[in-house]
């Protein structure tokens, strides 16, 4: 990195991710003002919340954007350990919270926290700094099996809490980094196969998974109970139609719809902004990919590449899966939109992959 001309960050980069952030303080006060009102505090709560992590967010990540990469790449085992010791201090009563079933996030006394945000960053950097050590070329079976091992132990506690979908979500962009590497053909194969089979098994080896695969083949089947979530994000949608019915007006959110200002926020875009809104923001989405894998392509740093399609591929798989349950794709599974969902970690954690991003894109040997 040492003899790499520094350039500014991308600037559309920057600009995507700017809109995005806006966008989701916006769909956050509207999503939320009915439940606020609910609760008897101020309608603008939950936005202002959301309006203070982003605040934090985007100072980090310009901060981020700016400091050495060599520091990330020497700090990338000791961050990977501490996304470990977060995750283990879920078993500790004291500091864990546990709501519908899921042990996922720390009490920090003045917020709460998810541990498996750390992980996700510390996979994709200690990944990066693998394949840099290596050039690029995870040929080697003692290189895959190391790759493999560092994903399952993170995988191991987070299935535990339990939280299926951040555990495809890691292992997904884990898949995208290996196969970048040049992971052998037949060795990514027997992968696919093994892994498969795995997650299938896990699919159906919980009651709870399993019902959720019983509710998506058929959610009418139970429509006042398990299916209720899903058929009310498709009421939401459909009612949205090509325009949407206007900016605060939705009707789901006022009680029908469970999880409208996180998980199924997209649902209340659909149904406010209507089909334009709702592709408004998935081009913004796909110009997010563009950009970030653009980065990765265009640098020489091998360590900076793959910081860069990392966290561009762990990005856009959240939102490509969180878009899928909200529109009844795949079984229901609890994720946050990046950027648009209300949730602190989750949008900070986001913004500092991002600053990575822009870093990797100031190691390029010429303007994108």
């Amino acid at each position: 990195m040492a003899g790499y001309k520094k350039h500014r960050p991308d600037i559309w980069l920057v600009l995507i991710v700017l809109m995005l952030v806006a966008f989701g303080l916006v769909m956050v006060y509207s999503s939320s003002s009915a439940m606020a009102s609910q609760l008897g505090v101020d309608s603008h709560y939950y936005a202002m919340n959301q309006a203070k992590w982003a605040s934090l967010g985007i100072g980090v990540m310009f901060a981020t954007t700016f400091l050495p990469l060599k520091w990330f790449k020497k700090g990338a085992m000791p961050i990977y350990i501490f996304g470990l010791l977060l995750l283990a201090a879920l078993y500790i009563p004291s500091l864990a919270i546990t709501r519908g079933g899921a042990t996922r996030w720390l009490n920090l006394r003045f917020t709460t926290f998810m541990p498996s945000e750390v992980a996700k960053i510390a996979i994709v950097i200690l990944l990066a700094k693998k394949f840099s050590e290596i050039k690029g070329n995870l040929r080697k079976l003692k290189d895959v099996a190391y790759c493999v091992g560092l994903i399952l132990i993170p995988c191991a506690f987070i299935l535990k809490q339990p939280d299926y979908s951040t555990m495809l979500i890691l292992i997904g962009t884990t898949a995208i980094m290996m196969f970048i590497a040049g992971l052998p053909w037949i060795y990514t194969i027997v992968a696919t196969l093994a892994g498969g089979s795995g997650l299938v098994y896990l699919a159906f080896g919980a009651e709870y998974r399993l019902e959720r695969i019983k509710t998506f083949m058929d959610p009418w089947k139970d429509p006042s109970g398990h299916g209720w979530q899903v058929i009310q994000s498709l009421y939401a949608i459909a009612s949205g139609g090509l325009i949407g019915l206007g900016y605060g007006k939705s009707r789901q959110k006022y009680g029908y719809l469970p999880e409208s200002m996180s998980d199924f926020i997209f649902a209340i875009i659909a149904e406010e902004m209507g089909f334009l809104g709702a592709s408004l923001l998935v081009i913004l989405f796909v110009l997010f990919l563009w950009r970030g894998y653009r980065i990765s392509r265009k640098t020489d740093d091998v360590f900076a590449s793959f910081l860069a399609v990392g966290f561009t591929s762990m990005i856009c798989l959240q939102a490509i899966v969180n878009m899928a349950v909200v529109t009844s794709s795949i079984p229901a599974t609890g994720i946050t939109l990046p950027f648009i969902s209300a949730g602190g970690s989750s949008l900070v954690m986001s913004l500092i992959a991002v600053g990575m991003m822009l870093n990797a894109s100031r190691a390029k040997p010429s303007a994108l």
